[in-house]
């Protein structure tokens, strides 16, 4: 019987354990995607300030004079260099960013395109260029 009860009582423990030990890895989890969320955020808005720099003219949209004149800037570029973005050439990164080929970016195009160039290239985008 005492054997019986000693079990009894260690798997209520381990039990316990094991609940407190799942409810604690579903926090930590909720927990980083909360981060990982808030630090889009922020550099969403890092990057929409600095198409406020490029945007000399206050027009919402940034044509290639604009942005060469931007690049030449060293905080716009080291920036941009920081996310990883290769800034020597400033006509293939432009109409990289203007997807519409309209021959100017709007806010929502440098945002977008910042950020999926941010980094080093993944295996999608190595494959949307070799296809």
């Amino acid at each position: 019987y005492i054997i019986v009860t000693y079990f009894a009582v260690l798997n209520v423990v381990t039990g316990v354990f094991c609940h407190s030990a799942i409810e604690s890895a579903t926090a930590d989890r909720e927990l980083a995607t909360m981060a990982q969320l808030t630090a889009r955020m922020q550099l969403a808005d890092s990057v929409r300030q600095v198409f406020g720099e490029m945007d000399q003219d206050s027009s919402d949209t940034v044509t290639i004079d604009e942005f060469e004149m931007g690049l030449k800037d060293q905080t716009v570029s080291a920036f941009l260099e920081s996310l990883g973005i290769a800034t020597h050439d400033a006509w293939t990164l432009f109409s990289v960013i203007d997807v519409d080929r309209n021959g100017y970016i709007n806010v929502d195009e440098f945002v977008s395109g910042c950020l999926q160039l941010k980094g080093p290239a993944k295996a999608v985008q190595l494959a949307k260029i070799s296809s």
